[in-house]
């Protein structure tokens, strides 16, 4: 199966098979339309995205996403210099985080969504614990 491919001079896609895609004097994303309508990219004076559609981000002065809001719900975000320790929903924590030893990877949350970790061979692995009436009752381990 071929799927047709268009850029400009600029090397940014214009076509992917039947969707068409615009971007801004930036050269950041602005639309994207497909066979479900057309989704809007907006974008501020630090390139940073403020805007998909009906989901929209902010940010301090320090360039740190603050805050997202997807339909309605807003999420802010709490930072400990330039790392997220915790996520709220108005005065509800959704989530905190503790930071690993990598630049830019968690180690946990306490949201309960699961965590992959890597192990010392760099191997991505998935660990799960299964409580019952606070007994381990299983425990399952699987190199990703």
């Amino acid at each position: 199966m071929l799927t047709t491919t268009s850029y400009n001079a600029n090397n940014q896609q214009l076509i992917f098979g039947t969707n068409t895609e615009t971007y801004d004097f930036n050269g950041n994303l602005a639309t994207v339309t497909d066979a479900s309508g057309t989704t809007t990219y907006s974008w501020n004076v630090r390139n940073q995205l403020t805007s998909i559609t009906s989901t929209s981000f902010t940010y301090d002065s320090f360039g740190r996403r603050t805050g997202k809001t997807v339909q309605g719900a807003t999420t802010n975000f709490l930072y400990d210099g330039l790392n997220p320790v915790q996520e709220k929903n108005g005065a509800t924590v959704t989530a905190n985080l503790l930071t690993g030893l990598g630049i830019d990877e968690f180690f946990t949350r306490t949201d309960g969504v699961g965590v992959l970790l890597p192990d010392v061979l760099s191997s991505t692995v998935a660990e799960q614990w299964h409580w019952l009436w606070k007994r381990v009752v299983r425990v399952s381990r699987e190199r990703l």
